[in-house]
């Protein structure tokens, strides 16, 4: 049983997306993009299993959050999803008393859930916030445009993990069509490097305390980690502090996270081979 917040993301990106939670004795699974022989596979060394998640948080339908939604079903766990990505899904969405919305708080096991709105080209997306008691932990990821309402949850967090798709520059310039371009960038498309670190700074004006930054969801033609890395960290550099900032693996176990020490990298073992 986790005495503390333990986070670490399976695989973050177009391949796949995934995230577990342990906290008050309580396992949280956040999306499941990757199929049910390798999500055992990755509940391993959590010493969990899909029989001991005590429940799944979907952020919207897309293929990368659900590619494992059939097993989680299947072997009848809680899944807390919007009306419009539970009937999008043909599932059930309930926090007890119907599908989950925007700005609600509910209880699972020790752990305090907030659902954020955003903005995304799916039926009704979403992103999470967690809080034990001690610790938060926000998710933001699939959204075109970021909002100010979530700056404050976003300011409250030890742990962020937000999304930094795209660098405009190698996205207009690179290989795309043209309509999947207009699709990225807009308002219901993707967050770029820019845009997220404008957020966050914008977010995290002020504060002396520092954070870990785990930038998600980058896209594998138009950005890469260092890109996403330096950008957001030079959006960030005239704030009082230094905070941790990481490009989260698109198809590794990143690393893993709790209060108060540095993000431990583990075993790099490949979801996809």
């Amino acid at each position: 049983m986790a005495v503390f917040m333990i986070v670490q993301s399976f695989c973050s990106g177009s391949s796949g997306n995934s995230t577990i939670v342990r906290a008050a004795g309580t396992t949280i699974l956040i999306d499941c993009g990757i199929g049910p022989r390798i999500l055992q596979k990755m509940l391993h060394p959590h010493e969990s299993s899909l029989h001991t998640i005590d429940a799944v948080l979907v952020t919207h339908e897309h293929d990368d959050h659900v590619r494992g939604i059939e097993a989680v079903t299947r072997h009848g766990l809680a899944v807390h999803a919007t009306r419009g990505t539970a009937e999008a899904l043909g599932i059930g969405g309930s926090s007890g008393s119907g599908p989950i919305t925007y700005g609600d708080e509910f209880a699972v096991g020790g752990v305090t859930i907030t659902t954020l709105q955003t903005s995304h080209d799916a039926a009704e997306p979403c992103g999470f916030s967690l809080f034990d008691g001690t610790s938060r932990f926000t998710l933001l990821t699939d959204l075109g445009v970021t909002d100010d309402r979530c700056l404050e949850i976003v300011a409250e967090s030890d742990l962020i993990v937000i999304e930094a798709n795209h660098d405009i520059h190698m996205l207009k310039s690179g290989p795309y069509p043209a309509h999947l371009k207009r699709r990225v960038l807009s308002e219901r498309g993707h967050l770029s490097n820019a845009d997220c670190g404008q957020f966050l700074s914008h977010a995290l004006d002020g504060s002396r305390k520092t954070r870990s930054i785990w930038l998600a969801h980058l896209s594998a033609t138009n950005n890469r980690p260092e890109i996403a890395e330096r950008t957001v960290s030079e959006a960030l550099i005239r704030l009082p502090v230094r905070h941790s900032i990481i490009a989260l693996p698109r198809r590794e176990p990143g690393p893993v996270w709790c209060p108060g020490s540095n993000p431990v990298a583990t075993e790099q073992l490949s979801l996809f081979t």
